[in-house]
């Protein structure tokens, strides 16, 4: 029953307020974290939306949402290369593939470094984790559609907003399919909860949303920061609670 609950959860909206507490009890060094090559998936160019009124506005700009108003930071975070194996994944330094991009969804390299040393206090960070069935460009495209929605109703304080980009390709028929990305979530939720705790080190809040298996790679993760288990691994660490 908790792997069925797991897997059709539709959406999961998580909010973590990190504390000084916390941020002493988490041990991060980033100078000894790597920085692989990033992915640089093909994308479409971007076209205008249109609002509930019938308005078409346009995002394009240097991370600026549609009308000039924010001053956002895009990112993508990929585990695209690691492991799918929670038994084999490192949860030492993962070597995520990382990513910033405009507001037309272009692709600029950057490293998990600027990431984590980019964030400061009272700037909260979103990460939006996807569904099944998207390629890197895809994952992307549907990460800037739901940024250009949840950008209206943002208060005025900048945001770091995060594309979790996890391995979710097409793989045969959709029960072979669905069974081999349900797997892989215990390694995504591990991977998921390094970097929340990471991120956690500055004391500022973040939040996790998460479309079908993303939802359950963001309660994985949660599970995980609290201690527990996921395809029988632990992260290493204190756990963190509250």
């Amino acid at each position: 029953m908790a792997f069925l609950l797991r897997s059709i959860a539709a959406i999961v909206l998580i909010a973590i307020f990190g504390s000084t507490g916390a941020a002493e009890s988490i041990a991060s060094n980033h100078d000894v974290l790597p920085s692989a090559p990033a992915e640089m998936p093909q994308l479409s160019d971007p076209s205008p939306m249109a609002d509930e009124a019938g308005e078409t506005w346009s995002v394009c700009g240097p991370m600026r949402c549609c009308d000039g108003s924010r001053l956002d930071r895009l990112w993508v975070v990929s585990t695209r290369r690691l492991t799918s194996d929670a038994c084999r994944a490192n949860l030492v330094r993962p070597s995520f593939d990382v990513l910033r991009t405009d507001g037309c969804q272009r692709p600029m390299p950057a490293s998990l470094h600027q990431l984590l040393d980019a964030r400061s206090e009272g700037r909260a960070t979103l990460i939006q984790i996807h569904g099944n069935r998207m390629d890197p460009g895809s994952a992307i495209e549907r990460g800037h559609f739901i940024y250009r929605n949840l950008s209206v109703h943002l208060g005025p304080m900048p945001l770091d907003y995060v594309i979790f980009s996890w391995p979710s390709e097409r793989v045969g028929l959709w029960v072979h399919d669905g069974r081999e990305k349900a797997e892989r979530t215990d390694a995504e939720g591990l991977y998921l909860a390094w970097l929340v705790r990471e991120l956690m080190a500055t004391p500022a809040p973040i939040a996790v949303i998460g479309f079908s298996f993303g939802g359950r790679i963001a309660t994985g993760a949660m599970h995980s920061l609290a201690g527990g288990a996921l395809g029988g691994r632990a992260l290493p660490g204190p756990p963190i609670v509250g």
